[in-house]
């Protein structure tokens, strides 16, 4: 869905010819939405989003220098767009010039700071460069919406974790496990439950890390992963004995 700001600066038959410009791009249709587009652009040359929707349709066809001087203009003709910023985003991101595509992303943020597509778009290129930082700041930004969902909470936790905040990402999986839990297979149950317990782990808290594997042994279906884990558990907290005994199991499991 395309925001209302899109629309103020055009008239009413080419608010109605951007409307269909973006539905036919939608809908593949690009020969006859870059039409919509030049009509638009006839009587309304410097509109900056129909520029900015021009390069979109060209990149997206194989035009991409035609692309780049486009989207360029578009941002001239308005520097406050966040569409545009957010299209040259988009562009920077398919030439794999990460660096540059989330500064595009983050512009188009701050000047759209509630727009959840720029948000997600912002955070995965923030991963993409490892910028775990400021991907803490837009997955924070995101969950205000939508906290409730199960993908953005898994994100909120890894993504606190990779930035070394580590109390906060053990905190939340303790405080939403049984949201987290809900309707989960035995895998992802499994999953949980380790990754529970390698968070301990680089934390340093190699007893509650313990405690994880051995309180949810029957969660867990990848023994062999546990095992493993509890070893270097052991051996961390100099449980010497118990250690052995783990390593003796995998080698029994797996003699190679």
């Amino acid at each position: 869905m395309v925001s209302e700001s899109v629309y103020k600066d055009l008239n009413k038959v080419n608010k109605k010819h951007f409307k269909d410009m973006v539905k036919l791009y939608d809908k593949k249709m690009y020969k006859k939405s870059l039409k919509k587009c030049e009509s638009i652009l006839e009587t309304q040359p410097n509109h900056g989003e129909t520029l900015a929707m021009k390069a979109l349709i060209y990149n997206t066809v194989g035009r991409r220098a035609e692309a780049r001087d486009t989207i360029n203009k578009a941002i001239m003709c308005n520097l406050k767009s966040f569409t545009s910023w957010h299209i040259k985003g988009m562009i920077e991101r398919s030439e794999r010039h990460f660096a540059d595509a989330k500064k595009c992303f983050a512009q188009s943020s701050k000047i759209e700071e509630d727009n959840q597509k720029i948000l997600r778009d912002l955070l995965l290129l923030e991963l993409q460069v490892r910028d775990y930082e400021n991907a803490v700041t837009s997955i924070t930004k995101i969950m205000q919406k939508q906290a409730r969902n199960k993908v953005f909470s898994t994100c909120y936790f890894l993504v606190n974790h990779l930035s070394g905040n580590y109390e906060v990402a053990e905190h939340f999986i303790d405080q939403n496990r049984d949201f987290l839990l809900t309707k989960m297979s035995r895998v992802e149950i499994n999953e949980l439950y380790m990754y529970e317990a390698s968070l301990y782990r680089d934390h340093g808290k190699y007893e509650e890390a313990l405690k994880v594997l051995k309180d949810n042994e029957k969660e867990i279906v990848d023994k062999v992963a546990r095992l493993e884990l509890l070893a270097e558990l052991y051996v961390h907290t100099e449980k010497l004995e118990e250690a052995i005994k783990c390593y003796e199991q995998l080698i029994k499991k797996n003699p190679s």
